[in-house]
């Protein structure tokens, strides 16, 4: 196991000067194994800039006795997220505000929240080699 993220890079080339993908007749698959991630960086900086999928975010959290309602909110995310709490289904966010009532799922002392963020294919489609996928193009009229 790595302590850190790392990249790795293939660079295939035959004898008839054929080379990357051109020499491959299907995908290359990697397995990599479960791993973490500091929530407090961008995932760029860690290995995953080119990732398109889902991450899950959990955290125990201790209540009190409180008998009012419990908000879950997760701020800007920018994508869907599906909620967790204590195992069971508290419900999924497409879009803002990204605001849940946990209420019904949570009970006093320790409750276990669990978030998974999917993003979009739009991190993986910026590895496609296309004259059409631009970050930000001067398109000329």
């Amino acid at each position: 196991p790595l302590e850190r993220s790392a990249r790795v890079e293939i660079a295939l080339r035959d004898a008839n000067g054929r080379h990357g993908a051109a020499l491959l007749n299907g995908p290359v698959l990697c397995d990599c194994g479960p791993g973490t991630i500091d929530a407090g960086r961008p995932i760029e900086e860690q290995g995953l800039k080119f990732y398109s999928g889902g991450v899950v975010y959990r955290r125990h959290v201790a209540l009190s006795g409180a008998d009012g309602r419990v908000r879950l909110r997760l701020g800007d995310i920018d994508c869907a997220a599906r909620v967790r709490v204590n195992g069971a289904e508290a419900g999924v966010l497409v879009a803002p505000p990204y605001d849940l009532d946990i209420s019904a799922h949570v009970h006093p002392g320790d409750n276990l929240l669990e978030v998974t963020v999917h993003n979009t294919l739009r991190n993986h489609m910026r590895t496609l080699p296309t004259v059409y996928l631009h970050e930000r193009s001067s398109v000329q009229k």
